[in-house]
């Protein structure tokens, strides 16, 4: 049996699986749709007819519940391959999607924790989950909606995991390790021109200049970003922050492949 030393209620679902020798390399925060304590997800998890489970649950006071042990899988992300890989989460929120400061506090605590003790440097975050991309020493986070038609996380935590991947590796003391939560690439236009957004979606205004010029890339042209987020649209978006309006702006990288 393993679980954090940070959970204080355990529950085991009979919801789970052998990991079928994957090694332990995701973290997979999900939202409960709901603001139910560590005991009520528990009751939702405890029938076999359910047919679903996560390793862990997060009430809104922060505290932790256990549902299936680490070396087990979780039937949690619709997804039999990130399940076998992952150590899931299903966190309580409030009716906006947002965690509470003690739910998303036990969320890095334990995100970190379980990094630790795997052997990990801290998290990892690409906008993606394509493995080829994930850093040596990382675990990677990961969304339930790249692998269902679903909203979860939740518009709130699906924003956030940036966020969640700085803070937990600055809990375990990587903040001079950038290679884990910031990135700086340059990217070569392949379009004949690229629109430049405030957002990461086709849906989103386009930026323009003071003059009413549309700010666009042409062909050729070599862009710096330094982070990678999936919008909501299956777009792979790069971003930066304006040099002269010092806003973040976002490029269509194109639809990634490993999205889903």
């Amino acid at each position: 049996m393993s679980h954090s030393s940070l959970a204080t209620y355990v529950s085991i679902s009979p919801n789970h699986s052998s990991r079928n020798g994957y090694r332990i390399d995701t973290l997979t925060p999900h939202y409960m749709d709901g603001n139910l304590s560590v005991e009520a997800c528990a009751s939702v998890f405890r029938p076999s007819s359910r047919r679903a489970s996560s390793n862990y649950g997060i009430g809104s006071d922060g505290r932790i519940g256990v549902y299936v042990e680490e070396e087990d899988r979780a039937w949690t992300s619709g997804s039999w391959r990130n399940d076998c890989r992952a150590v899931t989460f299903e966190c309580a929120n409030l009716n906006d999607g947002s965690l509470t400061d003690a739910c998303w506090d036990s969320l890095v605590r334990l995100c970190a924790d379980v990094c630790k003790r795997y052997g990990y440097k801290g998290a990892y975050y690409c906008g993606s989950a394509d493995y080829s991309r994930l850093p040596k020493g990382y675990m990677l986070l990961t969304k339930h909606k790249w692998f269902q038609d679903t909203d979860c996380p939740g518009p709130w935590l699906t924003n956030q995991f940036s966020r969640l991947a700085r803070e937990v590796n600055a809990l375990m003391g990587a903040t001079d390790d950038t290679e884990g939560f910031d990135m700086v690439k340059t990217v070569t236009v392949r379009s004949d021109f690229l629109r430049v957004r405030d957002a990461p979606s086709t849906k989103t205004g386009k930026v323009i200049m003071s003059g009413g010029k549309e700010v666009r890339y042409a062909k050729g042209d070599k862009v710096e970003i330094d982070s990678v987020v999936l919008g909501d649209d299956g777009y792979c978006w790069g971003s930066y922050i304006g040099a002269s309006s010092g806003k973040r702006r976002y490029i269509a990288l194109g639809m990634l492949e490993n999205a889903r």
